[in-house]
């Protein structure tokens, strides 16, 4: 039920935080990650990210995460397909429209996704004894480490191919999905870099203030979204916790330097899930094989790089 109601928060979250793109509270934006970042520091400074009290988080609780985050996913992967259907600027995929070009444009979509996944699956497992068996060893790790990031990049770019199509010579940009200029919520990207910051002023001091709370609730969100998921990752590689509460704090200190920033640039928190996902962990485990006594046993290490989420 915790875990349940957390996704529910978090869901309600990504809400807030698109409808917030829509009207101009960048400034609420900024005042509740300053403080949800201080408080972040506060946990992590005084040692409150201890490993002892993690240890209560059983593997039932994490498989059930894992489930309704995957659920979530999956959900959010079908409203996209489903998108993909609807004609441009039209709410419903009954509006008076060419269906060929709707059936293709939707086509096309599902095409790009499931093929996506598909090639990511089999090169995130190049370097395993089911996966590809040509090339050299650091050419499949290399693979097996970052296939899906490679997948994800190919497939991106061949997501614009149709608009690139239309154009003369070698595409020079991407197509807007996102409107930036003088009279949107960010302005100018090159001159309003900081807007939301340099607009506090306008902000009256007792709304300030309030933002404590939503922040809080950001903070505790976050507190159990990171560790749950640090659990998780490490739970999958080596079936054991981190020997050191230093690295659970750190995390959650680097967290909230990455709420700090996004909030100064008047951008949604970052979250800590997804980069302590077991494939980014598997990608910095050294694997050392070990012999005692005719009995062949794995020694897993972890690599501290957590500056690579920043």
């Amino acid at each position: 039920m915790l875990v349940a109601s957390l996704l529910a928060a978090l869901t309600t979250k990504q809400q807030t935080n698109n409808n917030a793109y829509k009207s101009n509270s960048l400034q609420h934006i900024h005042a509740r990650q300053v403080w949800s970042a201080a408080q972040h520091f506060i946990i992590a400074i005084a040692g409150l990210n201890d490993k002892k009290y993690l240890n209560y988080v059983t593997r039932f609780t994490g498989e059930i995460f894992e489930l309704l985050v995957a659920a979530d996913y999956i959900t959010a992967a079908i409203i996209g397909f489903y998108d993909g259907f609807k004609p441009k600027g039209c709410p419903s995929i009954e509006c008076e429209t060419d269906l060929g070009l709707r059936y293709l444009n939707g086509t096309f979509s599902l095409l790009l996704g499931l093929t996506f996944w598909t090639v990511a699956m089999w090169l995130q497992g190049s370097n395993t004894e089911h996966g590809m068996r040509w090339g050299t060893f650091a050419y499949r790790r290399f693979f097996g480490q970052f296939g899906c990031m490679v997948s994800l990049t190919v497939f991106t770019i061949m997501s614009y191919a149709p608009d690139w199509n239309n154009t003369a010579g070698w595409p020079s940009s991407i197509p807007s999905r996102v409107p930036i200029g003088p009279d949107s919520n960010w302005g100018v990207p090159s001159l309003d870099l900081f807007r939301a910051t340099r607009e506090m002023g306008s902000m009256e001091v007792g709304h300030i203030f309030v933002a404590i709370i939503p922040a809080l609730f950001l903070t505790v969100l976050f507190y159990v979204d990171q560790n749950l998921s640090t659990l998780m990752a490490v739970r999958d590689i080596s079936n054991t916790p981190l020997k050191s509460k230093d690295a659970y704090n750190m995390d959650f200190f680097l967290l909230g330097l990455t709420v700090l920033f996004t909030g100064l640039l008047g951008l949604p928190a970052s979250s800590g899930l997804i980069p302590q996902n077991p494939m980014h962990s598997k990608a910095l485990v050294v694997l050392k094989e070990v012999r005692h006594c005719e009995e062949r046993s794995d020694e897993l290490g972890m690599r501290q790089l957590r500056s690579l989420f920043i």
